[in-house]
């Protein structure tokens, strides 16, 4: 392993550490683009052997992670609405009568 693959390794570990570990990161979208730009160096470092690989792949990794992460976050906040709507459709249907004095 040559000296600017290590770089290159040890660089996406402490990224990749530092916003799951230590300031955590706020979605999914946001976690995806960093595991992705990790990933994405690795594997352009892998391919290519070079930094001019080692950044497109991290670029490409973080596009593409971000938009995995942010097709989750939507779909958290569509079933957290449809979660909500549902527990209020049972809240008035039966359970909590108005009497109307």
């Amino acid at each position: 392993m040559s000296h600017h693959s290590k770089i290159v390794r040890l660089s996406a570990v402490s990224v990749l550490g530092g916003c799951l570990f230590i300031t955590g990161c706020r979605d999914d979208a946001q976690t995806g683009a960093l595991v992705g730009a990790g990933g994405g160096a690795l594997a352009g470092q892998a391919i290519g052997g070079n930094t001019g690989s080692t950044l497109i792949g991290a670029g490409a990794g973080a596009v593409a992670g971000y938009m995995i992460g942010n097709e989750m976050d939507k779909d958290k906040a569509r079933k957290d609405r449809e979660h909500h709507h549902h527990h209020d459709d049972h809240h008035h249907n039966g359970h909590h009568h108005d009497h109307g004095d």
